[in-house]
């Protein structure tokens, strides 16, 4: 018996930590193939709004390593086979979301800072806003443990949305 949840935490720990590096992978392969956007922070004078650079990619980074270990949870639910009934349906449900703010999320980034689509940004950040309210509420009904995770990615959000709607006013 204590083998078994040995494993299954091995398991779980190993499927989550997978799907978090995943995730923060691609956000920086995002930023990499992105460019750097300091012309782009000069250029709208939005330094005074955005923390240093730096900070702000290390930010976004932790924050899609988090989302993307919420997601691990979930998967290993399903792996573990933990997921049933009703709790399976609200797993895919926000999984559904979840596929909705990585994309998202990942083409926020050029879109801001790239293309200086200020408005379009904006827009982005508020409905991935809401896809991540959906999926932490949906996955609180099957794993509490990955919707505090996407709650906190909420915050994150949050702060991106607010930083977002002020250069768009600024400019």
């Amino acid at each position: 018996m204590r083998r078994t949840s040995f494993y299954r935490t091995v398991i779980f720990n190993t499927t989550s930590l997978i799907c978090g590096i995943i995730n923060m992978l691609v956000c920086l392969t995002v930023r990499i193939v992105s460019g750097s956007p300091f012309e782009v922070i000069h250029r709208l004078n939005c330094g005074e709004v955005l923390p240093p650079i730096w900070l702000f990619n290390l930010f976004w980074l932790i924050g899609s390593f988090v989302a993307g270990y919420a997601s691990g949870i979930i998967i290993n639910e399903f792996l573990c086979g933990r997921l049933n009934g009703r709790n399976e349906i609200c797993a895919y449900r926000g999984g559904l979301f979840f596929v909705a703010l990585l994309f998202l999320a990942i083409i926020w980034y050029p879109l801001f800072f790239v293309k200086e689509a200020l408005f379009l940004s904006l827009l982005i950040a508020i409905i991935s806003l809401v896809c991540a309210f959906f999926c932490g509420c949906i996955w609180f009904k099957s794993e509490k443990v990955a919707s505090i995770l996407i709650f906190a990615y909420f915050v994150w959000l949050f702060y991106i949305l607010i930083v977002n709607f002020l250069i768009l006013f600024l400019n």
